[in-house]
């Protein structure tokens, strides 16, 4: 962002595939969306916040699990331009095969920019969507995750960068009610 530019609105979109070479895992798709407003409150203090959803239109596994990410409040300290350190905060609401919940939204981090590359280290606590898992005999649709990430984004053009990243994920399964577990796994069999 331009020095002298006071606010910033940008929209985005994520791509991930999920391929297994564990054949009791099945391979997925999935596709983020989301928008991002910032604010400039001084040289180096920027205030941000934001929206996102997962689009699950590519893998029909995952159509019953919907995920809204609204980041209430960001706070960036950017002490030089090559630097980018920042908190932020919000609310996570999913609608899983009809049950519905709220969660915290966490996330910080620190950037480092190049001259045509961006490096970074995260952390965040949110939902995920653990494409291709199994939990028993139907698909584990959505977990409460830590995750640390460190990797690098490439700039390609002006408006079109490429990320490479390595990430630890440590999650917790999500507990669904009883009517709902049935619902997931199906129609039980008479004997």
């Amino acid at each position: 962002m331009p020095a002298h530019a006071k606010n910033r609105i940008g929209f985005y979109t994520t791509y991930q595939k999920f391929d297994y070479p564990n054949k009791e895992f099945v391979d997925a798709d999935g596709v983020q969306a989301g928008i991002d407003v910032e604010h400039r409150l001084t040289r180096w203090l920027y205030l941000s916040s934001g929206y996102s959803a997962y689009l699950n239109k590519l893998d029909e596994r995952l159509r019953d699990t919907q995920i809204h990410r609204v980041r209430l409040v960001a706070l960036h300290y950017r002490p030089r331009r090559v630097w980018d350190i920042y908190v932020s905060g919000g609310a996570e609401y999913t609608d899983s095969m009809g049950y519905h919940r709220w969660n915290e939204y966490i996330n910080a981090g620190i950037e480092r920019r190049l001259r045509f590359n961006t490096l970074f280290l995260t952390y965040q606590r949110s939902f995920t969507l653990p494409m291709g898992l199994y939990l028993g005999s139907y698909p584990a649709t959505l977990l409460t995750s830590d995750t640390a990430t460190a990797g690098m984004n490439q700039a390609l053009h002006r408006r079109i960068n490429l990320q490479i990243a390595s990430s630890y994920l440590r999650s917790e399964g999500f507990d669904f009610p009883e009517c709902c577990r049935r619902t997931r796994q199906g129609p039980e069999s008479s004997s």
